[in-house]
């Protein structure tokens, strides 16, 4: 994670009605291909499975595969499932150590050093428990939400906020995946609270999560052309 200023992320248009996503301006563009999904659902439905979750527009609208993976009590399809896994594991790893690491700071108690001994045991264990690398991560989120899915506004929209970096900036890339961090600790702790009113809290929040992983993919193939380009990784 950068720890250089934030720059501000572009106007998405997004709104909100009782907590629930605003669907306004999405009618007439699923209006022509309801018929196209309908059939396209048809298999899925007929089999008694329901679809995935995810449903942004930004993230290329209602994905209509078979739900298998279950993440914060929602059902994902394998694919967009496992970006949502890995994600949220990313997360509870870093909020531990985060944790663990407070206990540790001056201005904190002073520690025995059995209590020491201890507190780097249960950091070792975090990390082994949930051993996602960045590239792990990298790689669900190219499968789930390949950048050529990505409706063209959405990336026009990212492509110029990526022109439009500054030194002092952290990057398009490192801004999506901090925001991503903070929404799945929202999405974990509402999914802990385990009432009606977190289920609805639940859904709201992963779907605001889609359309910023919609943005995170753009960025990261821009991010993986750049490399590219420089030599840094093979093409």
């Amino acid at each position: 994670m950068s720890n250089q200023a934030r720059g501000p992320p572009p106007n998405r248009g997004l709104g909100f009605v009782r907590g629930r996503p605003d669907n306004r301006g999405r009618e007439s563009k699923e209006r022509g291909s309801m018929t196209e999904e309908t059939t396209t659902t048809t298999t899925t439905e007929e089999r008694g499975l329901r679809p995935c979750f995810v449903r942004h527009p930004d993230a290329g609208g209602q994905c209509w595969e078979p739900a298998t993976i279950r993440v914060h009590g929602l059902k994902f399809c394998e694919a967009h499932g496992e970006e949502a896994r890995i994600g949220a594991g990313l997360e509870a790893s870093n909020d531990a150590e985060n944790y663990f690491n407070r206990l540790r700071s001056p201005e904190a108690t002073p520690l025995t050093s059995a209590v020491q001994d201890g507190l780097e045991a249960a950091i070792s264990r975090v990390h082994s428990e949930h051993p996602y690398p960045d590239e792990d991560y990298y790689r669900a989120l190219s499968r789930a939400y390949p950048a050529s899915s990505i409706p063209e506004e959405v990336r026009d929209r990212v492509e110029a906020w990526i022109l439009d970096e500054r030194s002092s900036y952290a990057p398009v890339l490192d801004f999506c995946l901090d925001s991503l961090l903070l929404l799945n600790k929202l999405l974990r702790v509402a999914h802990e609270d385990r009432t009606d009113y977190a289920t609805s809290l639940i859904e709201t929040l992963e779907y605001e999560r889609q359309c910023i992983v919609a943005e995170a993919a753009v960025a990261l193939e821009d991010t993986e052309r750049e490399s590219e380009a420089l030599g840094l990784r093979p093409a």
